[in-house]
């Protein structure tokens, strides 16, 4: 086989069946391990995450399986203690990952399988939902924009909340997980965001609050580059979790295309998996890793970079 192609697929998932149908529609015949019958081997498994940039955290499976049941959404919960689940649970392990001579991704959503075939699917062709991914003309089409969180209002950001913008994001400073930046922002600061053409969106809880925030910003003087912005998301610590940065961050989506833009993209730390994974579910894909990207506390820190048309 040239260009050989395997899916770690369950075939009760409806992302690993929708992943399997790209592939079989692009004209190749993979090789399908139903891993929840043959189970998980160690090397396999970790081998699979280390090639897909994953931590074991980063590929535990934690919604419809027994992940919090075992008490393994704990932060003290070693990665191999989690493996060691993993071996005992094969469902704890997300899905579908998916490797070919392009790499190993876990491929969520769906559709960003097609990044690592060397040839696309006819189109038309949809998900399972009707959800149109590749157009009659054979172009790639831009992911669905997700439901809004109904927990949560979101709403633009106003210059009000700059002092809510600065406490947040000088709580993403200290934890030394998500930017570079080690100096603490004031309200002065954040308000020079509103510039009139990069919408930048807040998350308020029931309680009037900005639990979240989601911000664009200028990522080319070049006019070619004009509908292109980079971006940033972070959650008060208090609303981490709870859906309040993926609200802020569908709400920017949104926005972003109501203004124009053409694509929002960013980078985040190798390590930083709930970002990473947060990233995956509204349809941001992961284009590469920038090695020895830059120095936070002395340490030499590997990014990739993410992108998503709106």
């Amino acid at each position: 086989m040239s260009f050989p192609v395997v899916i770690h697929h369950n075939p009760d998932c409806g992302t690993s069946r929708n992943v399997l149908q790209i592939i079989l529609a692009a004209g190749y015949e993979p090789t399908i391990i139903e891993y929840l019958a043959t189970g998980w081997v160690r090397s396999q498994l970790v081998a699979l995450f280390a090639a897909a940039g994953l931590s074991p955290r980063g590929g535990l499976r934690t919604a419809k399986s027994p992940a919090a049941d075992l008490g393994l959404l704990a932060p003290e919960v070693s990665d191999d203690q989690l493996i060691e689940a993993m071996l005992a649970h094969p469902i704890l392990v997300n899905r579908p990952l998916v490797a070919t001579p392009k790499g190993v991704r876990l491929c969520r959503p769906s559709e960003t399988v097609l990044d690592l075939l060397d040839r696309k699917p006819p189109g038309p062709l949809a998900k399972e939902d009707g959800e149109l991914i590749i157009a009659a003309d054979g172009r790639r089409l831009a992911p669905a924009t997700p439901a809004l969180d109904g927990r949560f209002q979101v709403r633009p950001a106003v210059l009000a909340d700059a002092g809510a913008l600065a406490g947040i994001y000088n709580e993403g400073i200290a934890d030394r997980i998500a930017t570079f930046e080690t100096e603490p922002r004031t309200a002065t600061e954040t308000a020079k965001w509103f510039d009139g053409r990069h919408p930048v969106v807040v998350a308020v809880d029931a309680d009037g609050e900005v639990a979240a925030y989601a911000a664009a910003f200028s990522y080319s003087d070049r006019c070619a580059y004009a509908g292109i912005a980079e971006f940033s998301v972070y959650a008060r610590r208090p609303s981490r979790g709870q859906g309040a940065g993926r609200a802020a961050l569908v709400g920017l989506i949104m926005s972003a295309a109501q203004s124009g833009l053409w694509k929002l993209t960013s980078r985040v730390f190798t390590e930083n998996s709930a970002s990473r994974a947060l990233l995956r579910s509204v349809g941001f894909r992961e284009v590469g890793v920038q090695e020895s990207h830059g120095q936070l506390d002395g340490r030499w820190r590997d990014v990739i970079v993410v992108e998503r048309l709106v």
